[in-house]
């Protein structure tokens, strides 16, 4: 059987209440014991969705008296942001999540989750 088990936390906009409603979120936590069915496979790393994620990077360039200038700055790139609809009893949601695996390569998976518990409490199954 091919899984994980993830340990992570959930911010959602707004928050979930009793009453369904429209709302974004995202995600970040640890994927441990991950079996496959390659036996290459890493069987642990992180995944996330929804977040910012600052990348550094260097510059370079001549001016027109031909000094050259250089330094390093940061990009902030966003990640789509997951959405769903439903309230703490009950909810659906969609979205694009992103695991940095421990050999260094990366998993992009679209999924949608169905949810049904109590406010203390979710079950989510992820299909994509």
């Amino acid at each position: 059987m091919e899984g994980c088990q993830l340990a992570g936390t959930a911010s959602f906009s707004p928050g979930l209440t009793n009453t369904a409603q429209n709302f974004t979120y995202s995600f970040s936590g640890s994927l441990s014991g991950c079996q496959s069915s390659d036996a290459t496979a890493p069987a642990t790393g992180n995944v996330e969705a929804g977040k910012t994620v600052p990348v550094a990077y260097n510059w370079s360039y001549v001016d027109a008296t031909g000094v050259t200038h250089s330094g390093t700055a940061n990009a902030t790139y966003q990640e789509p942001v997951p959405t769903g609809n439903g309230s703490c009893g009950t909810s659906t949601t969609s979205g694009t999540s992103f695991s940095n695996w421990a050999d260094g390569t990366t998993t992009v998976v679209t999924y949608t989750t169905a949810a049904a518990g109590d406010a203390h409490r979710h079950h989510h199954a992820l299909g994509g």
